[in-house]
């Protein structure tokens, strides 16, 4: 995990064939690279996220203005934790109904989706779906508003 050689290896191919590294020290794509893509190993649970090559194929000027842009206008969010209390009893009903009707849902156990989808929204609904979103949004506006936002 600390060999830089082997790193760049499996995270992106032989250099000068499947990319290059281009004068900002950042990862360009090459056309070999057709057979090898960036990660093409899918060595997931070897990566060093410290030897890893930022993008140049991708990013450049426009995610620069992004970033920039996203900076103007980005809410901090470094405190904000929901006090379950006032709907704990709302709460547990909406995590049993998930576990009940989401989970076979979302993991394709039913055989009629549509029919699985609106009985899911309807239990969330008898849980008290609606008044944990309400108080959701309310202690999250009460935070933004704390944070001067």
């Amino acid at each position: 995990m600390l060999d830089k050689n082997l790193q760049y290896l499996l995270d992106y191919g032989i250099k000068g064939v499947h990319y290059d590294i281009n004068a900002k020290n950042e990862y360009v794509q090459l056309p070999g690279s057709k057979g090898y893509p960036i990660f093409g190993m899918a060595g997931w649970a070897w990566k060093n996220q410290s030897l890893m090559l930022a993008d140049g194929s991708v990013w450049g000027p426009q995610h620069d203005a992004y970033l920039k842009l996203y900076a103007s206008i980005a809410v901090p969010n470094n405190g904000y934790a929901f006090n379950q209390d006032p709907v704990q009893a709302q709460w547990t009903a909406c995590v049993q109904v998930e576990q009940q009707y989401g989970w076979p849902l979302w993991s394709g156990l039913v055989s009629n989706i549509a029919a699985g989808e609106k009985t899911f929204e309807q239990k969330l609904k008898e849980a008290g779906f609606d008044q944990v979103r309400a108080e959701v949004q309310k202690q999250f506006l009460a935070y933004l508003s704390q944070m001067g936002q």
